[in-house]
């Protein structure tokens, strides 16, 4: 590999991620729809490939959960349960109808008539959360800088992915895998998506 990269270096990249996507088969899904990235992964993901998974906690009860708050670009349409901690639920900025599912807030601050105060949820939930992210943060990447932080169009398999700058997905990304595989996306900066 010493060898190749010294006289191809511009081309590694590429021809380390056609190599993985040849060797994993990018889960059986079909490539049609632009380049492929498939990830190395570990097979460790319990019955799925990528790496083992990452414990929630009560935080996995939630599709949204922030500790200082949740924007929106309205209309939104999110389904799930949505909540904030130790932030007011005026930082929650979302309405009622824009959520299928519930909105909890640590007081009655947040969007009308659809709040639902459960201070001690929200905490368990944070804390479960930091949890989380502290696992999946500590974990070896498979994947380093994928497309210099510009992954759209791209057709990723199971892995850890790791970016010491923003990414941007200004068109479609594709995650190939089944119902039991592990994507693990390690963002030093702002996540940007079109």
């Amino acid at each position: 590999m010493k060898k190749i990269e010294s006289s191809f270096k511009p081309t590694v990249l590429t021809m380390a991620l056609v190599l993985a996507a040849t060797l994993a088969g990018c889960g059986g899904g079909d490539n049609a729809a632009g380049p492929t990235a498939a990830g190395a992964g570990t097979g460790a993901g319990g019955n799925g490939r990528g790496p083992s998974s990452v414990n929630l906690g009560s935080a996995g009860n939630f599709v949204i959960l922030a500790k200082t708050a949740v924007t929106d670009v309205p209309a939104s349409a999110v389904t799930g349960d949505v909540g904030a901690s130790p932030v007011t639920g005026a930082a929650i900025v979302m309405t009622c109808a824009e959520v299928t599912g519930a909105i909890y807030s640590v007081d009655t601050a947040g969007p009308l008539p659809c709040v639902v105060t459960d201070a001690t949820r929200l905490t368990t939930a944070i804390g479960d959360m930091g949890t989380a992210y502290t696992n999946a943060a500590g974990r070896p990447a498979d994947v380093t800088e994928l497309g210099a932080g510009n992954i759209g169009g791209l057709n990723l398999g199971p892995a850890v992915y790791k970016w010491g700058t923003g990414v941007t997905v200004p068109t479609n990304v594709t995650l190939t895998g089944g119902a039991n595989d592990v994507w693990i996306f390690q963002i030093a900066q702002g996540l940007t998506v079109a």
